[in-house]
């Protein structure tokens, strides 16, 4: 929904109502603005998960080659933490 969309749509809902023009467009900011950084938490949430999948497929290969290496090893090849 384009902010113009918004715009009218607002206009038209004003009519017959008390609220002022300017509050429901404060309203409608604060809504868009909360839009906005809730997409972008799911983005950033997206781009974690797929990473973490990286990493698991990385292990899964590591252990599948050679099981008897040891964490610390495979923490290595897959330049991740110990404690990850």
């Amino acid at each position: 929904m384009l902010l113009v969309d918004v715009d009218v749509d607002v206009s038209a809902s004003l009519r017959g109502y008390c609220y002022e023009e300017k509050a429901v467009y404060k309203w409608v900011k604060l809504f868009l603005r909360e839009e906005k950084v809730s997409l972008m938490k799911r983005d950033q949430d997206d781009q974690q998960q797929a990473e973490l999948k990286k990493t698991f497929t990385k292990v899964r290969q590591i252990v599948h080659e050679n099981c008897r290496l040891t964490v610390r090893s495979i923490a290595e090849q897959v330049n991740i933490d110990r404690e990850s």
